[in-house]
């Protein structure tokens, strides 16, 4: 019961986080300056990482081929204890995590705040798959008129990796019609960036951050597949000046073919 009562206070789940990214900072710097071993030391030291390694222990997540997306900054283990709090209490915890997740990853968030926000935000609707729909949609709306697909799209590059690794683990094993919402606002970023003429390095990063869902749904997204090519964008970026746009189109070429294919037998 203390317990319950210290973790469902509204600045406490919020001063934790807050030292999960000074954990992030902390293990770049230990990692500049000793190639990470100390850095390793030290992180396997702190009581709370040590609940994060036990939660992540025999998990064999992510299932599916990277594919080169993700990033090393994103920690499974913190995820999955966010995830384990958010399905444990269930939607009254809602407003606690989710208003700390929505700051830390906002526009212009430094590095190690971005990757606590999406470990955050990741559990967080992993979890709401258990919670009632009603719940699981009150939390989709918010999140989509919380200026989530805002922050997405001023991801800085170093945190790109970051959010793919997110969005993987959003959506890893999950049915693609609780995933509908994700897909609309990663697609209306992709048709913003399109439209809005912006730099290549922009349209590319939306690129980025509709593949995760195509590695992950597999044969179960040919929806998904047939959404993101019959766009006129991305019909367009096939022959954009950029090469680095090109590229990302053929990666997701590639994984709507992935998605075309017929399940596996059985």
């Amino acid at each position: 019961a203390r317990a319950d009562a210290l973790l469902l206070q509204p600045d406490y789940l919020a001063r934790a986080a807050a030292w999960l990214v000074v954990d992030h900072k902390e293990a770049d710097e230990g990692s500049a300056q000793t190639a990470g071993a100390l850095a390793a030391r030290t992180a396997a030291a702190e009581p709370h990482n040590v609940i994060c390694a036990t939660v992540e222990a025999g998990r064999s997540w992510p299932r599916t081929d990277a594919h080169g997306q993700g990033g090393a900054d994103f920690s499974l283990g913190a995820a999955r204890l966010f995830e384990r709090l958010a399905a444990h209490y269930g939607p009254p915890i809602r407003p606690l995590l989710l208003p700390t997740a929505l700051s830390l990853s906002a526009a212009g968030a430094r590095r190690d705040s971005l990757a606590v926000g999406f470990e955050l935000l990741g559990g967080v609707l992993r979890a709401a798959g258990s919670w009632p729909r009603d719940d699981e949609r009150r939390l989709h709306e918010e999140l989509s008129g919380g200026g989530f697909g805002a922050a997405l799209r001023a991801c800085p590059v170093e945190s790109v990796g970051t959010a793919q690794s997110f969005l993987r683990f959003a959506s890893a094993s999950r049915d693609p019609r609780r995933l509908s919402w994700l897909a609309a606002t990663l697609l209306a970023g992709l048709q913003s960036a399109a439209a809005a003429n912006e730099t290549s390095l922009s349209h590319a990063t939306a690129l980025r951050f509709v593949a995760p869902l195509l590695a992950e749904l597999r044969w179960r997204g040919p929806q998904l597949a047939e959404a993101t090519l019959s766009r006129g964008s991305t019909a367009a970026a096939v022959t954009a000046g950029a090469r680095q746009v090109r590229e990302e189109v053929g990666a997701l070429l590639a994984l709507s073919m992935q998605a075309a294919s017929p399940p596996p037998p059985g």
